[in-house]
C-alpha cells in the first residue's frame, strides 16, 4: 500500500513538473513569437519610410535632371503630389510601428514633403518646362532633397540596427 501511494505521487509529481515546464516552454513560445512579430512590424516600418521618402527625392530628381521640355511641369507637379500623398500615407500607416526615435526623422520628413509640396507647385507654375526653372529655385529642391536624405540616412541607422 505503502509503495502504491509513493508511486502515485510520484506520478503526481513528475505530471505537475511536466505541465509546469510546457506551459513555462509554451509561454516562452509566445512571448518569442511576439517579439519576432513586433521586430518585423517595425523593420517593415521602417523600410516603408526609407521607400516612401526614396519617392519624394525621385520627384525632386525629376526636376533637377530634366533636359528641355522632355516632361512637363504637369507631370513633375502630379508625381511631387503622389510622392507627399504616399509618404503621408506610410506615415499613417506605418507610424505607429516605430519608437520615438524611429518616428522623428519620418514625421519630418512627412513635414517637409507637405511644406514644400506647394512651394514646389508654385516654382513650377513660372514655367512651362521644369528645365527653365532658375538655379536659386533648383538650389532650393537641392535643399529639400538633401534634408529628406539626411532623415533617410537616419531611419537606415535604425534599420540596420534591427537587422544586426
Amino acid at each position: 500500500m505503502e509503495n502504491l501511494l509513493s508511486t502515485t505521487l510520484l506520478t503526481i509529481a513528475v505530471t505537475l513538473l511536466t505541465l509546469f515546464a510546457k506551459s513555462y516552454f509554451e509561454l516562452k513560445k509566445t512571448k518569442y513569437q511576439v517579439e519576432i512579430t513586433h521586430l518585423n512590424d517595425s523593420l517593415k516600418a521602417v523600410l516603408e519610410a526609407i521607400s516612401a521618402i526614396q519617392s519624394m527625392k525621385d520627384s525632386l530628381q525629376i526636376i533637377l535632371e530634366s533636359f528641355e521640355d522632355a516632361m512637363s511641369k504637369e507631370h513633375v507637379i502630379e508625381k511631387i503630389n503622389l510622392s507627399t500623398e504616399r509618404l503621408v500615407k506610410a506615415y499613417e500607416e506605418y507610424g505607429g510601428y516605430l519608437s520615438q526615435d524611429e518616428i522623428q526623422p519620418f514625421h519630418k520628413a512627412k513635414n517637409l514633403s507637405l511644406r514644400s509640396q506647394p512651394i514646389l507647385s508654385n516654382m513650377l507654375k513660372n514655367v512651362d518646362y521644369p528645365s527653365e526653372l532658375q538655379k536659386a529655385d533648383k538650389d532650393s529642391i537641392k535643399i529639400i532633397r538633401d534634408e529628406l536624405t539626411d532623415f533617410q540616412n537616419r531611419l537606415r541607422d535604425y534599420r540596420d540596427v534591427r537587422r544586426n
